[in-house]
């Protein structure tokens, strides 16, 4: 009898889940968190997201699957990021980024320093109502 593997079985519905190109909101494990995050990130003209590292590049990506389209840019505080491109995306500085998207609403994308990187936020001059955190442990997401 062969044994019970966890891990085997999560990737298989992983693997399911993605050949069926199904969006994280419809499915039933989704968190609410997840589920009032997207609303809410539907509703903004414009999106910049703060870290372009994996969990940066993972938001993106589901965004784009949650036919969300309207971010703009990343922006880090990685000088060797900032004049790059991930995933198709400039990564601009936070200076750069508020300069050219003083209105849009700033997307927190990266898994620790969420407070320290909203006072930064704060301090370049972002309106705290366009400050959202994406907090990837709190959707029901994995990350690998």
């Amino acid at each position: 009898m062969e044994e019970f593997n966890t891990e085997k079985v999560m990737l298989e519905i992983r693997r399911g889940i993605q050949e069926r190109h199904l969006h994280m909101s419809n499915l039933s494990f989704s968190t609410f968190y997840y589920r009032k995050l997207i609303r809410l990130l539907k509703d903004q003209e414009e999106l910049v997201l703060f870290g372009a590292g994996k969990y940066g590049e993972l938001i993106l990506r589901v965004l784009i699957q949650e036919e969300i389209q309207t971010v703009r840019c990343f922006c880090d505080n990685s000088k060797q990021v900032i004049g790059s491109c991930v995933c198709g995306m400039k990564v601009l500085s936070l200076q750069d980024a508020f300069q050219k998207y003083r209105d849009a609403c700033f997307v927190i994308t990266v898994k620790d320093y969420e407070n320290e990187i909203m006072r930064q936020l704060v301090h370049a001059g972002v309106d705290i109502e366009n400050i959202v955190v994406f907090n990837i442990k709190n959707t029901g997401m994995v990350a690998e």
